[in-house]
């Protein structure tokens, strides 16, 4: 008599097998787990170079440029007993995070001198607008759109996202509506220039 090949028992694995499948998931659950981990903020330390806190004598400072080094650099001398004269060209303070409101018809718009977003990674930012009270001068956006000109590409949402690096990066590919045109296409040489 012959044995069945179509038995419903579970056949055996073999140890080559098994140790692929652990491999997989070892890799997987370590590449996965930073994906559910926010990376600890680098502390910055300010007494590295045993600066005074104050100091012994009256002493001005001028800070050319009110951008947002400026604006931190003036704020951290004053903290530490300096007299600080403030230039900056523009109207108004702010550098490249400014922006200023503009009449559109009948409508008031904020028009923004260039990109500017505060990300969960900017620890000292974010600490120097919690020392200063500021809080509620920043909104946060639940979305904010990019349309492209030429109409090659669909328009993108941005939302936050909570991921650790690359995943956030994974996650903003995957849940783009033109994820099948962005990226690297192998089967074009001036592609191979990347690596």
């Amino acid at each position: 008599m012959s044995e069945s090949t179509n038995s419903s028992l579970p056949q055996p694995v073999s140890r080559r097998t098994a140790l692929k499948f652990l491999g997989v998931g070892a890799a997987g659950g370590i590449l996965g787990y930073s994906r559910f981990s926010k990376p600890e903020p680098t502390i910055f330390q300010q007494n590295t170079l045993d600066l005074p806190r104050l100091l012994n004598s009256p002493k001005t400072v001028v800070v050319v440029g009110a951008g947002l080094a400026g604006l931190a650099c003036a704020y951290e001398l004053s903290q530490r007993g300096f007299a600080v004269t403030l230039l900056e060209k523009s109207p108004q303070l702010g550098g490249k995070i400014a922006s200023w409101p503009i009449q559109v018809g009948n409508e008031t718009f904020m028009m923004e001198h260039g990109f500017h977003g505060f990300f969960p990674q900017y620890y000292n930012l974010k600490s120097v607008v919690q020392e200063l009270e500021i809080t509620d001068n920043f909104l946060s956006l639940e979305s904010y759109a990019v349309i492209f000109r030429d109409g090659k590409y669909k328009p993108e949402v941005f939302r936050p996202n909570h991921s650790a690096f690359p995943w956030n990066i994974v996650d903003l590919g995957i849940s783009s509506p033109n994820r099948l045109k962005w990226g690297i296409n192998l089967t074009k040489p001036a592609h191979w220039q990347v690596f």
